[in-house]
């Protein structure tokens, strides 16, 4: 899920989201995709398919295996991804923020949601606190950002949910939440299998109506629809008639592996395969039920707006939205839905949600007693917060990674570069030009470690049973020594390699002056963060001496993430948390249909 903030090493996902130019940049038309690539697909070794090509069929075959045989594929999917330099890792996240000292009941999800409904301030049940900026949409189906998913996750919630962890504040552990529990049974000869929940008989939206079977079974047909086109569609591509769905453009049509049966209060859901992150799925806010009757306007069209209205904007979750005012410097007011089944679990009695991208404003805020939680804070001030609030200044671990990210088709360097071969050359070269340990020491300051992979530190794999950490099998080769160096003693090494790969792309370089003279300037596009932005004058200064000229644009926050999916933009910084802890959530998302797919692979 795109990140918004300096991202934060392990636990465990833009949000979870330039250049300042208007309208689509030309694509490079004479040798977009022309990289050729072979994969091993089925056991049979393919030849001469483009990145894209190959790249979708690995994806594909991670879906219909299990076991090692999938987890193969999905090591391969990454030595594909990082094959085109179009992704430079820079560090693995950790989730910093402040929490008020008497704050009690707060808790988190491994994946960065932060859950409110259950936590007190001292006797207060009515507080104020910052977890982002105005969003860019709540709507369930189509939010992809971790800030937007904290919003949803208060007045949504799925078949699933994140349980409160006995001690501490990160939840581990999954539970029935809509759902009262499922079974799971094989089905036919092709690897597929059969979830039946059983809905709580007492489900209702926070209006008092009765929440049926069918609503998640519509809601998921609206979410995963080529009709609405929605960034997270392609999270449903583990249930069978997923194809076919995504490719209806004119109505909803339901997913034909979902079977909702209001009279006995059931769903039954048919997979492809043994998906092993399928629970965590029915916790994630895109597979939760609206009211699609408040989605739409009266002549049958979607409202785009709807989730802005808190008379239409009904969930099924702990709180419901009383006020809402998008804007930068707005906030959203919650109060308990006394319809939820674990109403009895909820403590406060008014949650206001501050929607500010001021870092300096959250923590001016926090520091006069206004806000009770911020979940950033100015980087200029992180070490002096560690020293004075040790106890409120908190370290979690989270699954995630802080990357760059170049837009293939953009034609900065056309001129100057003939094919993607060379495009590559040059992206690797300038990653390598990346001094990942002072990022993480001078900027991060909170524990972040040098990333020389695009899939998170923390994430698991089980191969038949061996459960082992992702990153020791990184590398193509299998090895845990990943895609590239980043100990403290590589960077000197690895800024040689990248002059000489600059050197072989024909760009004049200058002996005495240790710098190339004609390479373009190229525009580097943020988010507005202290964070950010101190890593973007840092990428700047970097490139500097070797003649390699930075441009930095920012953008608010939902602007930015519309410029980078839109593909208006040259370079751009990237951040990612895992949906789920699997290395699929790090790399479905850059299939060519993909709505995540900000690099535009395959377009």
């Amino acid at each position: 899920m795109k990140f918004k903030r300096l991202p934060k090493v392990l636990v465990l996902v833009s949000v979870g989201a330039i250049s300042a130019c208007s309208g689509s940049l030309p694509s490079r038309t004479a040798h977009k995709d022309e990289a050729i690539y072979s994969a091993t697909i089925d056991g049979v070794k393919r030849d001469n398919l483009t990145w894209a090509n190959a790249y979708d069929a690995v994806i594909a075959k991670t879906k219909a295996t299990s076991g090692a045989e999938r987890n193969e594929y999905l090591h391969q999917a990454e030595d594909i991804l990082m094959s085109t330099g179009a992704i430079a890792p820079i560090y693995y996240y950790t989730d910093i923020f402040m929490k008020s000292a008497d704050m009690d009941g707060f808790y988190s999800s491994p994946l960065g949601y932060k859950f409110f409904h259950r936590a007190t301030v001292g006797s207060s049940t009515d507080y104020t606190v910052c977890v982002g900026p105005k969003g860019d949409s709540y709507d369930p189906a189509k939010n992809s950002a971790v800030d937007g998913a904290i919003v949803i996750s208060h007045v949504f919630e799925g078949l699933y949910r994140w349980a409160k962890p006995a001690s501490g504040d990160i939840a581990a552990d999954l539970e029935p939440a809509q759902a009262t529990g499922f079974e799971k049974v094989a089905v036919g000869s092709e690897g597929h299998v059969k979830y039946t929940f059983t809905l709580r008989s007492d489900a209702k939206y926070s209006d008092g109506s009765a929440l049926k079977p069918s609503d998640f079974a519509n809601s998921w047909a609206r979410a995963a629809s080529g009709k609405l086109g929605a960034d997270y569609g392609y999270m449903f591509d583990c249930v069978v008639g997923y194809e076919a769905t995504a490719a209806d453009e004119d109505k909803y049509l339901p997913l034909s592996g979902v079977t909702a049966d209001d009279n006995a209060g059931t769903l039954e859901v048919e997979l492809i395969s043994d998906v092993p992150y399928f629970l965590e799925l029915t916790a994630f806010p895109t597979y939760a039920p609206v009211k699609l009757a408040n989605v739409q306007k009266a002549d049958g069209s979607e409202d785009d707006a709807w989730w802005l209205d808190p008379a239409k904007y009904i969930g099924n979750g702990p709180l419901k939205v009383t006020s809402i005012d998008n804007k930068e410097g707005g906030k959203i007011e919650f109060a308990p839905n006394a319809n939820y089944w674990d109403n009895a679990n909820t403590k406060v009695t008014k949650l206001t949600f501050a929607l500010t991208d001021d870092d300096n404003n959250q923590l001016t805020n926090y520091n006069s007693g206004a806000y009770k939680f911020i979940d950033s804070v100015p980087n200029e001030q992180i070490d002096s917060l560690k020293a004075s609030k040790p106890n409120e200044f908190k370290i979690n671990g989270q699954l995630g990674t802080y990357y760059v990210i170049f837009n293939v088709n953009d034609n900065t360097l056309n001129k100057k570069l003939a094919n993607e071969s060379q495009y590559v050359t040059f992206r690797k070269a300038l990653s390598l030009l990346i001094d990942r340990n002072y990022v993480c020491k001078n900027i991060g300051k909170a524990g972040q470690e040098p990333a020389n992979t695009f899939v998170g530190k923390g994430i698991m794999e089980n191969n038949d049973g061996v459960l082992s950490e992702w990153t020791t099998r990184s590398g193509v080769n299998r090895d845990g020594s990943g895609y590239f160096k980043v100990g403290e003693n590589d960077y000197e090494a690895n800024c040689a390699e990248a002059v000489e790969m600059l050197k072989s792309l024909g760009f004049k370089y200058n002996e005495k002056k240790g710098s190339f003279s004609d390479i373009p300037t190229i525009k580097y596009l943020y988010n507005t963060s202290s964070g950010h932005k101190a890593i973007a004058e840092y990428l700047q200064a970097a490139f500097k001496p070797y003649g390699i000229k930075l441009k930095l644009e920012s953008q608010e926050w939902a602007t930015f993430l519309n410029t980078r999916k839109d593909g208006n933009y040259s370079i751009a910084r990237n951040g990612w948390l895992a949906d789920y802890n699997d290395a699929c959530s790090f790399l479905d998302m850059w299939t060519t249909n993909s709505g995540n797919n900000d690099a535009q692979f395959g377009r």
